[in-house]
């Protein structure tokens, strides 16, 4: 497999992985522990903390931005380009996605900063 069909793969399963454990945590946390039903989750209003909402931003993010990559790497494998500028991008594009998902949407409250340690939580810009 080539570089860009691996940070495809990496892409998705980051994807999936700020699903499971930011959205997907938080609402379930609460439907399991009586605190909230299934049904209270709307997706037009603004529910949950501040860390959620920005969870929420974090997922559907990278929701917008994995079709685009994917049918990139389709016009990749179809054209049978092979390119170590190529590779390259495909690696500073994934590691560019973690980071902004990080610098911009991760939780950056004190008790977090003390569990994740001070290094994993870039400042929130305002």
């Amino acid at each position: 497999m080539t570089a860009p069909v691996w940070v495809l793969l990496l892409f998705a399963a980051w994807t999936l992985l700020l699903l499971f454990l930011t959205v997907g945590y938080f609402r379930w946390s609460r439907i399991l522990t009586g605190r909230a039903t299934i049904r209270e989750w709307r997706p037009d209003e603004d529910q949950g903390t501040d860390w959620y909402r920005r969870a929420m931003r974090a997922h559907a993010n990278c929701l917008e931005n994995l079709p685009i990559y994917i049918v990139v790497v389709i016009a990749l494998l179809v054209t049978e380009t092979k390119s170590p500028w190529l590779d390259g991008l495909a690696i500073i594009l994934l590691i560019a996605r973690i980071a902004q998902i990080r610098a911009t949407y991760w939780p950056h409250a004190d008790g977090a900063r003390r569990r994740w340690g001070r290094r994993w939580c870039l400042p929130m810009r305002k």
